[in-house]
């Protein structure tokens, strides 16, 4: 069954059925997903986990995260929706995996959603896709249906007990069903990480960062990085064969978060000065971006 209908796409029975419904498809991204969203996704990456054809990661990049990212376990519907996505002329990118699988090289993301899919995890696997994006994303969204089947109590009912440490800041709850083509019992909530958090990168402290600021401009820019090569060398004493090593490795932090964004967080202390990570601020914001995925110690 087609549960996601993109558009252009020859509608089937069922999707007519739930069209103009607040509880599928668009009408469940506007009613339940868009409300918990960050009012300003500039430089934010969107993951949604068991996204069908993609129709909310091609909302979310509609509605201006810089990336968004889906992953599907299901081939065929992947296919359907990365044919669509590619002839349409979209850059968000899906994935065809399970979330299990997906799970021991997932990036780090602003606003994780699980829309109704979270419920076919066995518990094992559930507690540990908890313990990830404890330290991968900075929001969850989950949206819920009340209990039907036995096997979704345990996900449905106190769900929140599986995040004792996240704050809540927002539930959508008890939507109108009046009138509506298809209703359905629907809650979502907006989990916040204890431990993850976007900051702006000019609101962080290094001794180093004017000269790494300039360094990776160089890098963005293919320019000689002469003036970091001279401080490797007269700093840290390197000969000039390990000086060019080092500046390879570090260019390479440039290049790995322009191509995939960025895998490990910085570490900030209460004063915002930076304790790890002053490498990949200055890379970010070489690629243009004014904030960056930080925790605090």
């Amino acid at each position: 069954m087609n549960y996601q209908t993109l558009p252009g796409e020859p509608e089937v029975a069922f999707n007519k059925k739930i069209k103009n419904s607040k509880f599928w498809d668009g009408g469940k991204f506007d009613t339940f997903i868009k409300p918990l969203l960050p009012k300003d996704p500039t430089d934010m990456i969107f993951l949604e986990f068991g996204c069908n054809a993609g129709l909310f990661v091609k909302m979310a990049k509609d509605y201006g995260f810089s990336k968004a990212i889906g992953v599907e376990k299901d081939t065929q519907v992947y296919e359907r929706g990365k044919n669509w996505r590619d002839k349409n002329g979209y850059d968000y990118e899906l994935i065809n995996a399970s979330i299990e699988d997906f799970l021991d090289n997932m990036p780090l993301v602003d606003v994780v959603l699980l829309s109704n899919v979270h419920y076919y995890l066995s518990i094992p696997d559930w507690m540990k896709l908890i313990d990830i994006l404890r330290t991968r994303c900075t929001h969850l969204i989950i949206v819920n249906k009340y209990p039907r089947a036995r096997h979704h109590l345990v996900f449905t009912r106190n769900i929140e007990r599986y995040f004792t440490e996240w704050s809540i800041p927002l539930k959508i709850d008890n939507v109108n069903e009046e009138g509506d083509p298809s209703p359905r019992k629907l809650r979502s909530i907006l989990f916040k990480s204890p431990i993850v958090k976007r900051v702006k990168i000019d609101d962080t402290h290094s001794n180093r960062r004017a000269m790494l600021n300039r360094f990776y401009s160089n890098v963005k820019n293919k320019e000689a990085p002469d003036e970091y090569r001279r401080y490797l060398r007269s700093r840290y004493k390197v000969s000039s064969r390990r000086a060019s090593k080092i500046l390879r490795e570090k260019a390479h932090i440039y290049n790995s978060m322009k191509l995939h964004g960025q895998s490990e967080l910085i570490v900030l202390d209460k004063d915002n000065i930076m304790v790890d990570g002053s490498h990949r601020a200055s890379a970010q914001k070489a690629l243009g971006c004014k904030t960056i995925l930080a925790r605090y110690v």
